[in-house]
């Protein structure tokens, strides 16, 4: 990027630092990074929050909790972890430019339903002109997302795109170890979309996010590399799937059996226990949410713990009392 360009965009960024007092986060860095920048923590983005105008008791309560909700950015906070040549081009454009009037989430949401029609990095036909929807993927990242924000994102019922702009957030600048708690619930997730600018081609947002996980080539970008203990863990997470996909479709023979009271079997995992099997007790069965999935949920409770659960049907060992055919719920 040339000095005055730098000063540009340095220029406008204090402009609107004095015009918004509950402006998010403070302006992307856009020194050029090398290309053998890797994963590690780093500082927040900038000095955010300082020489602010004063500001009311209430928005100060409202800036102080969105502070203690945002996701941590992880690995190079001036480019995002993305391509250096891409990220550049991305704060060069006149796209994102415009984009800077914008101070919060809702408005970059609105303009992703607006504007978006494929989650490329580069505009079709060139790879010289970022894509709408990198453009405003960086901008979410100078905003700084919290959590309820992030799952409104990928739950979004009126666009495919909010979702995998999302994910894109999630995969390029977030911690890698952190990245499968994410996708994991969306994995199976059915609705289409066209990632890329050919709208027949089409691939579910499950199948897509399987993608981003597994393969660092992008179309014609390179997403981060994951650590190959983390990559190793989410391969593995991903093996399992397909087990839980065939169980489900199994267990969906008996699904009427599952009634409250019934005892099972059911996988749980968190970040500091690995996937295992447990007893544990059905509460009720969930149907299927339209367009995004082929089998219904199962609330179970596990009895040695007192936690309740919402899990996927694959995720269900049904008792072979039943599926043998020796007995059932009467």
């Amino acid at each position: 990027m040339s000095r005055s360009a730098l000063d540009r965009f340095e220029q406008k960024q204090a402009q609107m630092q004095a015009q918004h007092s509950m402006g998010y986060g403070a302006p992307m860095g856009i020194m050029p990074m090398g290309p053998g920048a890797a994963y590690g923590a780093v500082a927040p983005l900038g000095a955010v929050f300082q020489q602010q105008p004063q500001l009311t008791g209430q928005e100060l309560e409202d800036l102080e909790e969105k502070r203690r909700n945002e996701i941590p950015l992880w690995g190079n906070d001036t480019t995002f972890n993305m391509n250096p040549l891409l990220a550049n081009r991305i704060i060069e454009s006149d796209y994102f430019q415009s984009l800077q009037s914008m101070t919060t989430y809702h408005e970059v949401v609105d303009e992703i339903y607006h504007k978006c029609k494929n989650v490329e990095p580069w505009s079709p036909g060139t790879q010289r002109l970022p894509s709408t929807a990198f453009c405003l993927l960086t901008k979410l990242l100078t905003l700084r997302l919290t959590t309820k924000m992030m799952q409104g994102m990928l739950s979004h019922r009126d666009s495919p795109y909010i979702r995998a702009i999302g994910f894109l957030y999630i995969r390029v600048a977030t911690e890698p170890k952190n990245i499968w708690n994410w996708f994991e619930e969306y994995i199976a997730d059915e609705e289409e979309f066209a990632p890329t600018a050919d709208p027949e081609l089409k691939m579910t947002i499950g199948k897509w996010c399987t993608k981003i996980l597994t393969d660092m080539s992008y179309y014609n970008t390179m997403l981060p590399r994951i650590p190959v203990p983390v990559e190793r863990k989410i391969k593995a997470y991903l093996i399992l799937f397909e087990d839980e996909q065939r169980r489900a479709g199994d267990n969906m023979t008996f699904v009427s059996e599952l009634v409250s009271g019934l005892e099972v079997r059911a996988i749980y995992g968190d970040e500091d226990n690995d996937p295992a099997w447990y007893p544990a007790v059905v509460n009720e069965v969930v149907p299927p949410e339209e367009g995004r999935s082929s089998w219904p949920s199962v609330v179970v409770t596990f009895p040695e713990y007192g936690n309740q659960e919402c899990l996927p049907l694959g995720k269900i060992e049904i008792p072979e009392s039943i599926t043998s055919g020796g007995g059932g719920s009467g």
